[in-house]
């Protein structure tokens, strides 16, 4: 007799996960798990307390650094200032020495050529130093003055300027039959023309400066 088989003793299904029971730990578990998802480790953080106080450590040490740097250029600045002062005022003092060397200087170019400094007489001149005045007083004769001509064509174009440029620039010209100094109109301060006359003509020039004084100069022309 052979084997019978029922066929109810064959399972035709694919197998299934048992159900959850307590005797199923590992469905349990897994069950689990893919619900909580990864564990993430618990990080502790700064006290909030103790946060502030760093902040305000760090903010006090910026204020000390920048309090530091603005008291050291400040100090720099003022030694800067003082060095200069100094300066100023020891080449103001070796200027008294010597005033007339330290004054500005009269430049006349005739048809722009330089007019030689012999040709030229400084007169009188009242000028303020920080720590003085010199006065040189200008009142001299006009017969008097050893002024060497200069020879230049008629209508010659003529430039008068200072070394330092002055506030006020006047140019005046010795009139013979006044007996007196008449002034130059010119358009431009210091500029014009050489007369159309022959003849020997004395000029005066005087130029005054904000705050330091008044100098006066003198030359003269030979118009051909």
């Amino acid at each position: 007799m052979g084997l019978f088989c029922h066929p109810m003793l064959f399972c035709t299904h694919p197998c299934r996960p048992l159900p959850f029971s307590p005797q199923n730990g590992y469905n349990k578990q897994r069950k689990t798990g893919a619900e909580q998802g990864p564990v993430q480790p618990e990080v502790k953080g700064m006290p909030q307390a103790g946060m502030t106080a760093a902040l305000r450590a760090a903010g006090r040490l910026c204020m000390k650094g920048q309090a530091t740097l603005i008291r050291k250029l400040a100090l720099g600045a003022v030694c800067i200032l003082l060095a200069a002062g100094f300066t100023l005022l020891l080449k103001e003092v070796l200027d008294t020495q010597e005033p007339e060397q330290a004054l500005p200087i009269l430049e006349v170019r005739c048809n722009d050529v330089p007019m030689p400094p012999e040709y030229l007489l400084r007169a009188g001149y009242e000028w303020n130093f920080f720590t003085t005045k010199e006065v040189k007083t200008p009142v001299i004769p006009n017969e008097e003055m050893a002024l060497m001509p200069i020879e230049v064509m008629a209508q010659t174009p003529v430039v008068v300027s200072y070394s330092t440029r002055p506030k006020e620039l006047k140019l005046q010209r010795w009139d013979a039959a006044t007996g007196e100094y008449v002034e130059v109109t010119t358009t431009t301060p210091g500029h014009f023309q050489a007369p159309t006359v022959v003849g020997c003509y004395v000029y005066r020039v005087t130029g005054t400066w904000a705050f330091r004084g008044e100098i006066q100069d003198y030359f003269c022309l030979q118009v051909t």
